[in-house]
């Protein structure tokens, strides 16, 4: 998996503030969703199934995907196909592509942000959109304040999970709304990922993927009350192989579900098996366990770009700009010049 020296807090900076780009959505939200959010959590999808400009299409086949939902949105012509479970996270996923919907036919979102964070980072953007609309409109802000009072936690999702007719997944989706960086995983008892998503860090490691940590965590948990906290172990795994392990990891084994919550701890540069990354500065595919010791954000190799604010070194003869690399070493002038 690709990860970003992009993070996701730096989205929401673009798009305004942290929760603007919900508020702005919410506003756009259809009139039956609305009347279904004021009436409490939706007990069926039909509720925001009579948006008179999109088409939607019950398809019981498993979807090819870029998002973790099984749905699709095709804007030409607005058109959700869904193969629905018969249960809550049926209205997650509507609401998910709903999302999709709003964002495809927003001239801002089209013409203004989605191009300046660039086609990758665009995509990542918008599923965290989707993921957070959905959560927010199945549950209300007084409910969420209420079951996060005391912390984020996973048993503070599972305890969100039981009070509401929300899925699993949204209840985790909510989380993420609390202030602090974290990564929300919902997967089976032997660690395999069915949902994820994340503030920045630590980075999520993909639908699909296996987390032994999660798995063993899963065990203690149903030995005891159901919860089970440790730190570090064999961290979160990624599909390359890597792992990070400077990792707080929570986990309430609910049923067959695993809510897990994972938060970065103080790391250092060995906390990286590997670290996979596109430079957004120099915009290459790069492999580094480099840490920058001011911001502790990956450093680039190629060009040594972090999140450091960017300081501009221009060239004394033709006062263009130098490359980060050359100005870090004290070059003054360009190759062009020298």
């Amino acid at each position: 998996m690709k990860t970003h020296l992009y993070s996701n807090d730096r989205i929401w900076k673009k798009l305004g503030d942290d929760r603007l780009g919900i508020a702005t959505l919410e506003d756009a939200v259809p009139a039956p969703v609305s009347r279904s959010r004021r009436s409490g959590p939706f007990r069926r999808p039909c509720g925001y199934r009579t948006m008179e400009d999109v088409v939607f299409i019950e398809d019981p086949r498993p979807r090819v995907r870029l998002c973790q939902i099984d749905a699709t949105y095709d804007p030409e012509p607005p058109t959700i196909r869904w193969r629905p479970l018969g249960s809550r996270r049926d209205n997650f996923t509507l609401l998910h592509e709903v999302a999709h919907h709003l964002l495809a036919f927003d001239e801002e979102w089209c013409f203004d942000v989605a191009p300046a964070l660039g086609e990758q980072t665009s995509k990542y953007a918008e599923e965290s959109i989707a993921d957070a609309f959905a959560a927010d409109v199945l549950i209300d802000e007084e409910t969420a304040s209420s079951a996060f009072a005391s912390g984020v936690t996973s048993q503070a999702c599972v305890d969100l999970y039981r009070r509401t007719a929300a899925s699993a997944t949204a209840c985790l989706a909510r989380a993420l709304s609390q202030s602090g960086n974290r990564l929300v995983l919902l997967t089976d008892l032997e660690g395999r990922v069915w949902f994820g998503a994340t503030t920045g860090e630590p980075y999520n490691p993909g639908r699909g993927t296996i987390q032994p940590a999660i798995a063993s965590a899963a065990e203690h948990a149903l030995r005891t009350d159901g919860s089970y906290r440790f730190s570090g172990g064999e961290g979160i795994r990624y599909r390359s192989g890597s792992a990070f392990t400077a990792v707080n990891i929570d986990v309430t084994v609910e049923g067959g579900l695993v809510f897990a919550i994972v938060e970065q701890a103080q790391r250092t540069r060995h906390d990286y098996d590997t670290y996979e990354m596109t430079c957004p500065e120099c915009e290459e595919d790069l492999t580094s366990a480099d840490l920058c010791q001011k911001c502790r954000e990956p450093k680039c190799v190629r060009c040594r770009a972090c999140s450091c604010p960017r300081q501009r070194a221009l060239c004394d003869v033709c006062f263009l700009e130098l490359p980060i690399a050359a100005a870090a070493k004290g070059i003054t002038v360009c190759d062009n010049c020298s």
